[in-house]
């Protein structure tokens, strides 16, 4: 194996290190779910599905927030997101019952 091809990533990878039974490679902060694909010397591909981590929400701290004031969200992962911004929406079509979550348009680079 010469290099790594990882989904979302347009230049291959050079692994970090190399044995006939292990290879360490740096994975680029703009890769996504999918499938790498193992680059081999005689130009023959082989692909291989990976999952990367995504944030998960859990809970927010603040039962009631003030305007101006913060927010603190607890969740798995959350150190993953690039930015973010809080937006509103109402299940019940109602302003009774408002949810907020970080917008994926701003999360994983884009994806």
């Amino acid at each position: 194996m010469t290099t790594v091809t990882f989904p979302g990533v347009e230049e291959a990878v050079e692994p970090a290190s190399k044995s006939a039974t292990e290879v360490t490679v740096v994975m680029p902060a703009a890769a996504i779910s999918g499938e790498l694909l193992l680059n081999t010397a005689s130009g023959t591909s082989v692909p291989v599905a990976i999952t990367t981590l995504k944030p998960e929400f859990m809970a927010f701290v603040n039962d009631a927030v003030s305007l101006g004031s913060d927010v603190t969200i607890q969740g798995k992962n959350l150190d993953l997101i690039a930015k973010g911004r809080l937006y509103r929406w109402s299940r019940s079509g109602s302003y009774s019952n408002l949810y907020y979550g970080v917008d994926h348009r701003y999360a994983y680079n884009g994806y």
